[in-house]
């Protein structure tokens, strides 16, 4: 093992001397990760990054409110880990791995990436931090899209050994709102071009302005939706962020991935197996347009000429933002009896019962 002396500056007090971290260098690599997927965990994972005393994780508990409402979150982020679609790590600096009052953590998103040290100390194997720093982080939040890559700021850490040579970890930071947005709005336009009918709700819920079916960035930062769940919620350097927290599990690993090997998954962002394109179709579920195909099971639009065509509205199939074969959206209005998100998707301007609530056109009925 390399042995490592690093000097750090504690940028919050100038006055203080700078910080010595001598030892060995470990390296361990993040071998299954998790986004908060109820409140509960929220509170787990997040961290007081602004010295109020409580825990903050305003990203985490938008992504615990989304897990239980359409199906819009991954359930399987340890497949990207598999595939290498996210391949990231942890070094840790001390002299005694154990019991150290001068510890340096740095968190690697992905090999060669930006990082800086953040401060800390080990008591009986327990790693808590002293001062925060900064990160790429790469992680698993909407189904049927790449992990979002943002930079997490005042980056903190608690690390518990887990009697096998590993850490169980809980990562919390904060990230600039701007970035924060830009990063939600790219994964949820991925989303929707991979798998358009399967997320006719949250398309609904943002093709407000006009409802032409698409969704721009503005739509997206406007929505009423939007604002309230992205608003930022700590003050950190002057600039409104908003905190992330997650969990990890730290396993040591000298140089490369140390993980098991690639399991063929419609869900690792990778294309692998049978598929024609990144997780689509073979044996996993129909490619939207552009996408490869080598039959037209292949496609969503049951059409393939090498690549799988653009939805229609009367390819005979439900595909794009149809919500029933060929009607719904802009395909115009649905026969009664036709499946229906809106009275806008049906013919006769009736979709269910009369509508008396803002949230009765968020559920599927039928046209009457």
């Amino acid at each position: 093992m390399k042995r490592a002396c690093l000097l750090f500056a504690l940028a919050a007090c100038a006055a203080e001397p700078d910080i010595e971290y001598t030892g060995e260098a470990r390296r361990f690599v993040v071998d299954s990760i998790a986004v908060p997927k109820n409140n509960t965990e929220a509170r787990q994972f997040g961290a007081d990054l602004n010295g109020d005393r409580t825990v903050d994780n305003q990203l985490g508990m938008v992504i615990a409110t989304l897990s239980g409402f359409a199906g819009d979150i991954t359930m399987h982020p340890n497949d990207m880990i598999r595939s290498g679609a996210i391949a990231s790590s942890v070094e840790l600096v001390a002299n005694d791995f154990a019991s150290d009052d001068t510890v340096a953590l740095r968190y690697f998103g992905a090999d060669g990436e930006h990082a800086e040290l953040v401060g800390g100390a080990l008591t009986d194997g327990r790693f808590t931090t002293e001062t925060g720093g900064t990160a790429i982080v790469r992680l698993p939040v909407f189904v049927d899209s790449d992990p979002i890559v943002v930079r997490l700021n005042n980056l903190h850490a608690t690390l518990l050994a887990d009697g096998h040579g590993g850490f169980d970890a809980n990562f919390a930071g904060l990230i600039e709102a701007d970035e924060a947005h830009g990063a939600a709005f790219a994964g949820v336009q991925q989303m929707f071009a991979s798998r358009p009918n399967d997320h006719l709700i949250f398309f609904h819920m943002l093709d407000t302005m006009p409802k032409d079916f698409t969704v721009t960035q503005q739509e997206f930062e406007k929505n009423s939706i939007i604002v309230s769940l992205l608003a930022p919620d700590v003050t950190h350097d002057g600039k409104q962020m908003l905190s992330i927290g997650f969990h990890v599990h730290l396993a040591p690993c000298a140089e490369g991935a140390c993980s098991p090997g690639p399991v063929a998954s419609c869900f690792d962002r990778v294309r692998n197996a049978d598929e024609t394109d990144i997780d689509c179709g073979g044996s996993c579920g129909a490619c939207a347009a552009g996408a490869l195909c080598a039959d037209a099971a292949d496609c969503q639009s049951a059409s393939c000429n090498g690549t799988c065509a653009a939805p229609s509205c009367s390819d005979g199939v439900k595909d794009g933002l149809e919500t029933d074969v060929d009607c719904g959206n802009q395909c115009g209005g649905c026969a009664v009896g036709l499946v229906c998100l809106a009275s806008s998707d049906c013919a006769s301007g009736q979709c269910g019962a009369p509508c008396t609530s803002t949230w009765c056109d968020l559920s599927f009925d039928r046209c009457r």
